[in-house]
């Protein structure tokens, strides 16, 4: 039956019971247009084309210190890349990195992607893979990264490495909260002041 007919019926059945047919294709037309529709408005958030001042930023990340080799194998020239975490990666480890979920990690391609001008910044000032390494490797041994060709060692590597945040050094952890408790206290402090600046203008204005 069709929708139309099944409406005038004196006790109309639902249309997915109906015609299961029609309506898991249109289901999965409906879905397939919406995804269709997202795509499109991510891709038009996304710079088209590559400028002049953008070419020229990522060709200062290139040459960050370590950025000629991936920063958790042994691979030279990598040309993939966390985003966020502002480290470049070889082909394969950039492959596990989108297995460990975009919360972690977010990949892309310094080749064949186009990136935006603030996420290019973002990621100069991180700092190159020498420097994030510093951080996300502090407590791990010489000589116990990976090769390129070790593939299940370097999936639990770089789980450990950015999930479990398995190498870096407590100190960094201790230094991070001190920092955000010497914060809080200055806010505190500056709350105490202001508040015995008020009652001195109140004991003041009663005076008068």
């Amino acid at each position: 039956l069709s929708p139309p007919l099944v409406r005038l019926l004196p006790n109309p059945l639902k249309y997915q019971d109906s015609c299961p047919r029609m309506y898991e294709e249109e289901k999965r037309k409906k879905k397939k247009k919406k995804k269709k529709q997202k795509r499109q408005g991510r891709n038009e958030e996304r710079p088209k084309e590559w400028t002049e001042r953008t070419i020229h930023i990522r060709e200062l990340i290139l040459k960050l210190p370590g950025n000629t080799e991936c920063a958790d194998c042994t691979t030279k020239y990598p040309d993939w890349s966390s985003i966020n975490l502002g480290v470049m990666i070889c082909t394969e480890c950039a492959g596990i990195h989108r297995g460990l979920g975009v919360h972690i990690s977010k990949v892309r391609s310094i080749e064949m992607d186009v990136w935006s001008e603030e996420q290019l910044v973002y990621f100069y000032r991180l700092g190159g893979n020498t420097r994030v390494n510093g951080f996300y490797e502090a407590s791990l041994k010489k000589g116990a990264k990976p090769s390129e060709s070790d593939r299940r060692m370097s999936t639990e590597f770089i789980r450990q490495k950015y999930k479990e945040r398995a190498f870096i050094k407590k100190e960094n952890e201790d230094t991070d909260d001190s920092e955000d408790e010497t914060d809080s206290d200055a806010e505190e402090e500056e709350r105490r002041r202001s508040q015995a600046q008020k009652k001195k203008k109140k004991k003041k204005e009663k005076k008068k």
